[in-house]
């Protein structure tokens, strides 16, 4: 492909993501009213008055910038706090991105044992069972002095065997609560609240909270020869604030939002779908190319819908609590007017994603 043509192709990929976010689950799209099943802000919590209300609050209090990294920020450190007594930890840290929490986690020498495949640098062992975790760490040279890492993502693991088990090889039980935190769990607060196997709990705001952050949350002695100063912003504190006081609040908001993942998948499954049994609000569809996914993405946007398309072979839904029915009348209305044929050139299987 000549360098001019993949110019042009890169500029036509960011022209077509320029969007202008709406009320409610609408955004606007080369001046057109789009219904939104693109966003991952799952519980609609970036537009909830009382959180940009707090977010402005804390603006107008503290200004725009952080405090220098030498500092602790008093009004971060009261949140942090919060969030550690809901989780039910001694520590909560901040960071700017889950990646950014990731890192703080591990040293150059970490050896990870992962139930998710993990696209870092760090050697990894996948894991899907108590046994394979098992034969695992039997069969693996731990480095000397240097914590290993076991992360999962499941709550359907035996906690107190997998605890037992890290700390027979000198592990650190995590539990990953990046696709969790706000939808599931007591009280949205994900699977690892309150598990007291769990050396730590590593989590992501910004799925359900609608909220650029990430957090850690663990005891004191896995962080006390660490550096955490991770100063967040003072809007986002502000959001974090009301988040954390309104998200313990919504179980009737995560009953109506995973009813509404079970029709989705209803509706998908008569189309001829292949999509299992999830909690997951959003679901990924791959497609045999890159065009195809791109016929079927602009075949939505030809009838008002927005999905998502980050990825060039993969078109997404995601729901939220924000939809409402007659939102998915019309989303059910157009996924009517997929035709068979549409149906076969553009799509192979599906799959949920967190």
């Amino acid at each position: 492909m000549a360098k001019k043509d993949v110019v042009s192709k890169e500029k036509h990929a960011v022209e077509k993501k320029l969007v202008t976010p709406l009320d409610g689950p609408y955004l606007q799209y080369h001046g057109k009213r789009l219904l939104d099943f693109s966003s991952e802000d799952f519980l609609g919590l970036s537009q909830h008055p009382d959180v940009k209300k707090s977010a402005i609050k804390y603006t107008l209090r503290l200004g725009v910038g952080t405090l220098s990294a030498v500092f602790e920020s008093l009004p971060q450190k009261q949140i942090e706090e919060k969030l550690a007594n809901l989780l039910g930890f001694e520590k909560t840290i901040f960071f700017n991105s889950f990646a950014e929490a990731f890192s703080f986690l591990l040293s150059p020498d970490t050896v990870i044992f992962s139930d998710q495949p993990l696209s870092v640098s760090h050697v990894t062992h996948t894991f899907s069972s108590l046994e394979q975790l098992k034969t695992l760490l039997s069969k693996t040279k731990l480095p000397a002095g240097v914590e290993s890492l076991i992360l999962i993502s499941s709550p359907s693991f035996d906690l107190k065997t997998l605890g037992a088990l890290a700390k027979d090889v000198h592990a650190l039980l995590c539990f990953n609560d990046r696709a969790h935190f706000g939808i599931s769990g007591k009280r949205g607060l994900g699977f690892g609240s309150q598990q007291k196997e769990a050396g730590c709990v590593i989590g992501s705001f910004e799925h359900a909270s609608g909220c650029l952050a990430a957090y850690i949350a663990t005891s004191d002695a896995v962080i006390k020869h660490k550096p955490y100063t991770h100063p967040l912003i003072p809007s986002t504190l502000g959001a974090l604030d009301a988040i954390l006081n309104i998200l313990p609040d919504m179980d009737a908001e995560r009953a109506q939002m995973e009813k509404h993942i079970g029709w989705l998948q209803t509706q998908l499954r008569e189309k001829g779908f292949s999509v299992p049994l999830t909690k997951t609000p959003k679901i990924t569809l791959s497609c045999a190319s890159e065009e195809a996914a791109e016929r079927l993405w602009n075949f939505f946007i030809e009838n008002d819908v927005m999905l998502g398309h980050s990825e060039p072979k993969q078109i997404s839904f995601s729901l939220t609590a924000l939809h409402t029915p007659d939102d998915l009348d019309q989303l059910s209305t157009v996924l009517k007017k997929l035709s068979d044929t549409d149906f076969a050139l553009s799509t192979q299987s599906s799959t949920p994603t967190p």
